[in-house]
């Protein structure tokens, strides 16, 4: 677990560049994980999604809460279609999550801000869209909590 931390540290230190502010933000988040994750498995708690009209797009919530620092794993898997596949890092407050997602897709490594909310012992993700002027996904500040993540038992 010591190495997957390390390597998480690493891999968001990699995306930082001195002129973006939230992302140096991002990477010191990141580093307080890197030294205050649980190693402890027992700590993780899972949550699943699918989506589709045969539900076959799924996704996997994996989440490490210590000390409202955060960690754990983010899984898009949508059918027949390149999945996401990365780690999280980032902060609880209160019943909401603010965490980077650093992720490999198609064998590129990228990052994008994700943000959960806990609701009636359930997690709630907001969702992020395109935005054509910069090319990328980020977080719609307006959008509400709505894709739904069920608690399962899967680690």
């Amino acid at each position: 677990m010591k190495n997957y931390v390390i390597i998480l540290a690493a891999a968001l230190l990699a995306s930082c560049t001195d002129s973006d502010e939230q992302q140096k933000k991002d990477t010191d988040n990141a580093l307080k994980v890197a030294t205050e994750v649980s190693t402890n498995v027992s700590d993780t708690t899972s949550y699943y999604h699918t989506t589709g009209d045969k539900k076959q797009d799924s996704s996997l919530l994996q989440l490490v809460i210590r000390n409202n620092i955060v960690s754990g794993t983010l899984q898009y898997m949508p059918y027949e279609k390149d999945a996401r596949r990365g780690t999280l890092a980032g902060e609880k407050n209160g019943d909401i999550i603010n965490a980077v997602w650093t992720y490999t897709q198609e064998g590129m490594q990228d990052t994008l801000s994700v943000s959960f909310k806990f609701k009636n012992g359930t997690i709630y993700q907001k969702p992020n869209v395109f935005k054509p002027k910069l090319g990328r996904e980020v977080l719609d500040p307006r959008a509400e909590y709505e894709i739904e993540y069920k608690k399962t038992e899967f680690r």
